[in-house]
């Protein structure tokens, strides 16, 4: 992985964008045009805390794997031995569970607790979130309400929020 350069975490969140994921925005960073609408950095936006260990990340760096577009990634970096943390976007309610690829079930957390966290729905990685479960249909996230759909056509892994009121969302999948 090519480092190619380190950006204050304010500075990266201004420029990300939340929209469809269809709909890629980009700006240029170091020369190159870098994608700011993905789920991931979305994901980031809304937390640079590890909901598992409560680690904050201190800086986004932009990277190149070989031949590819740069990308940028979201780190803590330890000032004194310079050990560098990945953080991740994490599927609260896992795709394997059947849970949506979308941002109302994302969560970041450091690559370590996403790794120890595996396909389980945990209460501990809510951070504090209240949810229960009910009728293995809809599971209620402190405040946003998500349903699963049932559907004859292959698995669909959209979600769509189907009303803002002032005490609850509810998403769909």
């Amino acid at each position: 992985m090519e480092h190619l350069a380190e950006y204050d975490i304010p500075y990266i969140l201004s420029k990300i964008r939340f929209c469809d994921r269809r709909a890629v925005k980009r700006v240029t960073l170091f020369g190159f045009k870098v994608g700011v609408s993905s789920l991931k950095l979305q994901t980031f936006k809304k937390n640079i805390r590890c909901v598992g260990c409560g680690l904050v990340a201190n800086k986004f760096i932009l990277e190149r794997d070989g031949d590819r577009n740069p990308h940028l990634n979201m780190y803590f970096e330890d000032e004194d031995d310079k050990r560098k943390i990945l953080f991740t976007k994490d599927h609260i309610i896992p795709l394997s569970k059947k849970g949506p690829d979308h941002l109302c079930n994302m969560q970041t957390m450091c690559e370590s607790c996403n790794v120890r966290k595996e396909d389980k729905i945990q209460q501990k990685y809510f951070n504090g979130y209240s949810y229960s479960i009910i009728k293995k249909k809809k599971i209620k996230l402190e405040g946003v309400m998500l349903e699963k759909r049932e559907t004859d056509s292959k698995r669909d892994n959209s979600c769509k929020c189907l009303g803002h009121g002032t005490r609850r969302n509810v998403y769909i999948w």
